[in-house]
């Protein structure tokens, strides 16, 4: 007579789990702050969000925010163009860089500067992460 009992209790506790991992999917952003002196043109998206194309003259920042999903699979990703120069790459992804399942940043901002594409968190040091091709 308790397996009957069992049943809502497990659907209860599965519940209260999948609130709590919707709960914690924080609100993240990327900045993307242009340092090269010049314009620079970028367009950014992610698998179901396209920012489109725009142009940045120096010294603009273009940011935006988002929910991360509860699947953990968010991933924005930039093309960049300065002149003949360009680059393409994760802005932001649900894990690690390093290939740890931890987000990044939570506020991720990106420099863009003449020799190549340094990323900070709030609090640190910009660190050089890409060069131009």
């Amino acid at each position: 007579m308790a397996k009957p009992v069992l049943l809502p209790i497990l659907a209860l506790l599965v519940v209260m789990e999948y609130s709590a991992t919707i709960a914690s999917a924080s609100p993240a952003d990327v900045n993307i702050w242009n340092q090269v002196g010049e314009w620079i043109q970028i367009h950014c998206q992610s698998g179901d969000r396209d920012l489109k194309e725009m142009t940045l003259v120096a010294g603009q920042t273009f940011g935006w925010g988002f929910t991360p999903n509860i699947w953990g699979t968010t991933l924005f990703h930039c093309s960049f163009r300065w002149g003949t120069r360009h680059q393409h790459f994760d802005v932001w992804t649900d894990h690690g860089w390093d290939g740890t399942k931890r987000r990044p940043c939570k506020h991720c901002e990106w420099r863009v500067r003449p020799d190549g594409f340094y990323r900070n968190s709030v609090g640190q040091p910009p660190v050089l992460v890409h060069p131009w091709l």
